[in-house]
């Protein structure tokens, strides 16, 4: 099988492949969907908490014109700029929680098109397109990241345009026109507005274009990227909180000097899929032809954009967040593995070895994504019901702030600090301890936390367990009356709540007795 075979160009073929594609990666969220539902009871809970953070916010902006996890204060706990955004948009149209999943749903399937259109360019067959398309995204894993119903799916489809405009763009023998700059700006600013992450591949886009000696596409890299960037700075300074959303800023990688080498390596060891990855990438690079040529430029972006993820952001929690490095490895490792396939073929066990991680991964997305529902019907749903009835609009403290935020409009104290500047300002500054927490939940009767966060002088109440949990930080959520006048009044609510918890929810505590 060579690389430079000829393929029907036909426009039927392409859409009927990368249409093909898209129904097989639709197919699998609608049986997981309904899955979920199944455990649920019949009403679909998202795997994470956070997809409730975007809808909070989108409520809170539409409906009050108040950008914050609630109508109390302004709160930059989305680490996405445009899927609040979206989401708010879409509420004047639609107020339900399956909105964000009809848009993953959507944009799975501008992908599905993308990706079968690249692998076309590579020289695959319609057979191939849609065998390697499918593998490519279940393997990213695009199930998942649909059925969370965040902005990931959107991240990846921006970026993979991105990267895809930008290389074209470098390996051509004269530097690109007006029209393909301004598309190369524009994929920079919806890939960047989607997740922060995109300026690891932004970074090595510009500096290839500098040594290329293409200013006005590294002037347009910056400029797309740049922009939403500068926009919500500037938005958030103007209300005295800090220029990047608190989730970017808390949950960034840490660096010590001692410790900087273990931080590189860990995330490899965690992830070994991305190990795999990267030394297939390392390989490809080194067998690549020309350096300007675009399937080795491809292969290059990928790799040290791997590099950057891993050194400066988190990777895990979900397969969410380094899932758009994933896809572009594999993507950019396609032109390549067509080419050696005759090579393949004679090493091929050694290949598949270096695949099996990622194989795993994927398949495991599809077992532990309804899990990962459960989880949170079981815990945060539970929570966002118990303070919708009891108190729906007193001061609490409380460490998962989606669910309870959506469905109800408490006065929250996040001990975590995405919700709270406050809190997120003294954490930044490695200052919420001791005094510090006492002073922020200064007002609050009760509080909703893991043990590990509560303060030895409340008084606790009780606490629900759940089994098998995958997802959720601690199987374990305590109620703690702050103000110690309030435990009669969360005692007897806990009580009257009880009957009404799902049966695979353990209790225990006080308010049992």
């Amino acid at each position: 099988m060579r690389y430079e075979r000829t393929v029907p160009r036909t426009h039927e073929h392409r859409i009927a492949s990368g249409t093909f594609v898209a129904g097989i990666i639709l197919g699998c969220v609608a049986v997981s969907f309904f899955v979920m539902r199944a455990k649920t009871g019949g009403s679909f809970v998202y795997p994470l908490d956070d997809s409730y953070i975007h809808l909070a916010l989108a409520k809170n902006l539409a409906d009050q014109g108040i950008y914050g996890i609630t109508s109390h204060e302004f709160t930059p706990a989305s680490s996405s700029i445009v899927w609040p955004l979206l989401l708010a948009a879409l509420r004047p149209f639609y107020k339900g929680e399956l909105g964000p999943l009809a848009l993953n749903a959507v944009f799975a399937a501008l992908l599905a098109t993308v990706v079968d259109r690249g692998l076309r360019r590579d020289g695959y067959g319609a057979t191939g397109r849609v065998l390697l398309g499918s593998a490519i995204l279940l393997a990213t894993p695009i199930v998942s990241n649909v059925l969370i119903g965040m902005e990931h799916t959107l991240h990846m489809l921006a970026t993979l345009l991105l990267v895809h405009a930008a290389v074209d763009a470098l390996a051509a023998p004269k530097a690109a026109g007006a029209r393909s700059l301004a598309a190369i700006s524009l994929f920079a600013m919806i890939a960047t507005s989607a997740r922060y992450e995109t300026l690891f591949a932004v970074a090595i886009l510009g500096l290839l274009a500098l040594i290329r000696r293409r200013l006005a596409m590294a002037v347009a890299l910056g400029i797309g990227a740049g922009l939403p960037v500068v926009g919500f700075a500037l938005f958030s300074m103007a209300h005295d909180a800090a220029p990047f959303p608190y989730p970017v800023l808390i949950k960034r990688q840490h660096f010590g000097a001692a410790s900087s080498f273990a931080e590189l390596v860990m995330p490899y060891v965690r992830e070994p899929h991305l190990l795999a990855l990267l030394v297939l990438l390392a390989l490809a690079v080194a067998r690549a032809p020309s350096s300007w040529e675009r399937r080795r430029l491809m292969l290059v972006v990928a790799a040290v954009t791997m590099v950057l993820h891993t050194s400066f952001a988190k990777v895990g929690w979900l397969f969410r967040y380094e899932s758009y490095v994933v896809l572009l490895s594999l993507v950019a490792l396609a032109g390549p593995m067509l080419a050696a396939w005759e090579r393949l073929r004679t090493y091929a066990l050694a290949f598949a070895l270096l695949l099996l991680p990622l194989t795993t991964r994927g398949a495991h997305s599809l077992i532990k994504t309804p899990k990962a529902s459960y989880n949170i019907y079981e815990q945060q749903m539970q929570m966002a019901r118990f303070v919708a009835r009891y108190y729906p609009d007193q001061p609490i403290a409380i460490q998962d702030v989606g669910a309870i935020s959506y469905f109800s409009d408490p006065e929250i104290v996040d001990l975590i600090g995405l919700g709270s500047p406050a809190v997120a300002r003294l954490k930044l500054a490695a200052a919420f301890h001791g005094d510090a927490v006492d002073g922020v939940v200064q007002g609050r009767k009760i509080a909703i936390v893991y043990d590990k966060l509560a303060r030895p002088s409340w008084r606790k109440v009780g606490s629900w367990r759940i089994a098998d949990n995958v997802v959720c930080e601690e199987p374990s959520v305590s109620f703690y009356a702050i103000d110690h006048g309030e435990g009669a009044r969360l005692v007897a609510s806990l009580r009257e709540f009880a009957p009404s918890l799902p049966a695979t929810v353990e209790q225990s505590g006080e308010y049992l007795r």
